[in-house]
């Protein structure tokens, strides 16, 4: 649950700030690119083609990284209820994947806990009480198969299972919380704290960035 918060949380802070800074990064490196290219225009010298190449290249994954967020659309913050919650823990312990005693079952486990935690991170309660339900009525006969572990060798391999599996998920949240983007989204909440927009900050440097670049392109636009 701490991990499926969290990605949910990083997710809706990428969308915000792929719609308030993001954007404006993509149009600066748009200009940019221009610059270098009216630069190549004017020196057509090997530097100035590598400039222009190298501009070209981080302008275009600029703008398809910025892109692929604007098209996920507005995203409501990620706030779960502690209703939501609770009850995404007692999905979460019932259906797991390394409760399963056998890869038919695991394999259905991991269908169902894939949904849950969709379902989670869209906060959809019905989802999740249909989830619950349809494992609570499932077939139990389908997923029997002939016991090749005692009962011993079998709890054994389940701790097993669960113990590597928490440490996946403890790697992964250590790594999601030392990334940038975490480190700035932290930023961001302590300055709503106290009182400060440090998106909108950067929104107006960029402003400001982009506003110079393009006096610089129309400069070099009339140079010929």
């Amino acid at each position: 649950m701490e991990l499926a918060t969290l990605e949910s949380q990083l997710s809706t802070f990428e969308g915000r700030y792929a719609r308030t800074v993001g954007i404006l990064y993509a149009e600066l490196d748009r200009l940019e690119k221009e610059i270098a290219k009216e630069l190549y225009r004017l020196h057509p010298d090997e530097k100035h083609k590598e400039g222009f190449h190298r501009a070209e290249r981080k302008a275009k994954t600029s703008q398809d990284a910025i892109h692929d967020k604007m098209q996920q659309g507005e995203q409501k913050t990620f706030a779960p209820s502690d209703e939501l919650r609770n009850l995404f823990r007692r999905v979460a312990k019932t259906i797991h994947p390394d409760l399963a005693t056998n890869e038919r079952e695991r394999a259905y486990r991991t269908s169902l806990m894939a949904r849950a935690n969709e379902a989670y991170k869209n906060e959809d309660m019905e989802a999740l009480e249909r989830i619950l339900y349809e494992w609570e009525h499932r077939d139990e006969k389908s997923f029997v198969e002939v016991p090749q572990l005692t009962e011993a060798n079998r709890l054994e391999q389940k701790l097993l299972q669960i113990k590597a599996r928490i440490k996946e998920i403890e790697t992964r949240i250590r790594e999601l919380k030392q990334s940038d983007l975490y480190q700035l989204m932290i930023k961001v909440e302590q300055a709503e704290l106290e009182g400060r927009d440090l998106l909108s900050a950067m929104a107006k440097d960029l402003q400001y960035q982009i506003q110079s670049a393009q006096g610089l392109l129309d400069s070099l636009k009339q140079q010929g």
